[in-house]
């Protein structure tokens, strides 16, 4: 019997040309100081398509060394009457609507945590760690709502939104690199990595928002 493949790496199969009689797939081994986030851009991916392509990692920001991922390979193009009948626009945009926001470590999800700085409470949003300057890009398109400095302890911030009732902010940046009313593209660069506000090391705090509610940003897909 023929084993089916799962559906998002049919869909980013189909956008990158990878379905069957267009490109083969080659693979790649993990090597230290890897992530997905650096492998996809050095492939020239989004970290959605990657992702979809290997959907059996299930931590993209934990990937170990010696993992075996698929990456598209270099074949020649099959005759146009063999290659399936795809809409490149609308699958591209299915998997691709997200981009992750900063390469680093994820220091502190989502839900009820303690600190000294801030005591028990919830967190609505994750904490990635990066080197003070890193680049922060825009996790999707949208307009910009908020560039500037945040009074309730998170700094430096930027909020866009995105539409359809979606919104992401970005804090304690070092610098921003956009202002209120501007539109951004998915993976602009929009601010750089710092410890402004209430914060005990350089990190961004990622937050994600549908119709005003907090939304775990690790659930997003």
């Amino acid at each position: 019997m023929k084993r089916k493949q799962p559906l998002l790496t049919l869909i980013a199969a189909a956008v990158l040309g990878l379905s069957s009689g267009a490109y083969a797939l080659t693979q790649h081994t993990v090597t230290r100081g890897e992530t997905l986030f650096s492998i996809a851009q050095a492939h020239g991916m989004t970290l959605h398509a990657l992702r979809g392509m290997n959907p059996q990692i299930k931590n993209p920001d934990r990937v170990q060394v010696g993992t075996v991922i698929n990456l598209p390979g270099s074949g020649k193009r099959a005759a146009a009457a063999s290659t399936p009948k795809v809409q490149p626009a609308s699958l591209r945009a299915a998997i691709s609507r997200w981009f992750w926001p900063l390469a680093g470590h994820i220091t502190s999800g989502f839900g009820w945590r303690a600190m000294k700085v801030a005591g028990t409470h919830q967190h609505n949003g994750i904490d990635i760690a990066a080197p003070r300057g890193a680049q922060v890009r825009a996790a999707r398109g949208g307009r910009v709502v908020l560039a500037g400095w945040d009074r309730t302890g998170f700094g430096q911030s930027v909020l866009i939104d995105h539409g359809a009732g979606w919104r992401t902010r970005y804090s304690h940046n070092s610098a921003l690199l956009v202002r209120a009313g501007q539109r951004v593209e998915a993976g602009q660069v929009i601010a750089r990595v710092g410890s402004t506000g209430i914060s005990t090391g350089n990190h961004l705090d990622f937050r994600v928002y549908r119709n005003g509610k907090p939304i775990d940003p690790m659930t997003i897909r």
